[in-house]
């Protein structure tokens, strides 16, 4: 028995000595993101990427969500306070609800928005697949400024709003 209880020992102590330390400062609410990805890239230097099991996807996936989320101080504590942040804007903006349509005297006109291009066909066809330019690829808001947001559509070219919208 004790040679048994030695040996799951032995094994415990060198699965310590091979750990990956950044998968275990991921789990950390403490830890910065930027020391955790330092550390990432740092085991990876070298190695195969495309090697399963080891953690390389898992990781990525996390580093995407977590990235924007934790700009520029890297707390993960931040990661956190989503709710209480949204609960919080709910409390300070309550938009009037008119149908279908959210109305509010802080909103401003659709108009306000800029076509920066370049444009396809608004309708038609091209190979078979019917060309609609109101379908989005992405929305992203501007780090330094959130009053700047830029939207982009397949057909419907660059679209950019320096007013929040």
């Amino acid at each position: 028995m004790k040679k048994f209880t030695f040996l799951v020992l032995f094994i415990f102590s060198l699965n310590s000595l091979f750990s990956q330390e950044w998968a275990e400062k991921m789990q950390n609410p403490n830890a910065n993101f930027y020391e955790i990805q330092s550390d990432f890239y740092n085991y990876w230097t070298g190695k195969d990427i495309n090697e399963k099991g080891k953690g390389y996807k898992a990781f990525k996936r996390w580093e995407n969500f977590a990235e924007r989320r934790v700009y520029p101080s890297g707390e993960l504590s931040l990661l956190s306070t989503t709710a209480k942040n949204y609960q919080e804007f709910l409390s300070t903006y309550q938009p009037e609800t008119t149908g279908n349509k959210f109305t509010s005297s802080s909103m401003i006109a659709s108009t306000t928005w800029t076509a920066i291009g370049p444009m396809g066909a608004i309708s038609g066809n091209a190979g078979g697949q019917l060309l609609k330019s109101g379908r989005i690829c992405f929305i992203t808001v501007d780090p330094t400024n959130s009053n700047n947001l830029w939207i982009g559509a397949p057909a419907g070219g660059l679209w950019k709003s320096t007013n929040g919208g």
